[in-house]
């Protein structure tokens, strides 16, 4: 709990823009959140969305990332 104990911590007090990212988890989140990729932002401001290259890391060989990164 301490991830959404942060979020809510920000969300009522932080006068600065923030952003709590984390690895979208396999059951739904209970605070909502924008996605981006893999991942779950919870943000006091509007992140554009950009549309990345699937990711290859599971499947990949060392040269596939190299040539990737």
């Amino acid at each position: 709990m301490t991830l959404y104990e942060e979020i809510l911590f920000l969300k009522y007090n932080s006068i600065c823009p923030y952003v709590v990212e984390n690895v979208k988890p396999y059951y739904k989140p209970l605070i909502e959140a924008q996605e981006l990729q893999r991942h779950l932002l919870w943000t006091n401001f509007e992140i554009p969305y950009i549309d990345f290259k699937k990711d290859v890391i599971r499947t990949s060989q060392i040269p596939d990332l190299e040539k990737h990164h």
